[in-house]
């Protein structure tokens, strides 16, 4: 995205799935607050392998694999 750091950008990028990825980790592990930290813990991973994400298609299921 012209203009924004990579930060912002990967943020604008990512924030709009957060819920869902949060709501995915809910249903593996049964509770929210273990399901909110894997959910960061999942976007802080999918922000180490941003160059695998450039070769994927969509942005929803990668971040589910990774989760």
């Amino acid at each position: 995205m012209r203009g924004l750091s990579a930060d912002e950008a990967f943020r604008i990028e990512l924030e709009p799935h957060r819920r869902a990825i949060t709501l995915h980790c809910y249903r593996m592990l049964g509770s929210l607050e273990e399901a909110e930290e894997m959910a960061q813990e999942s976007l802080l991973r999918a922000w180490q392998r941003l160059d695998e994400r450039r070769s994927t298609g969509s942005t929803r299921a990668w971040l589910y694999k990774i989760a």
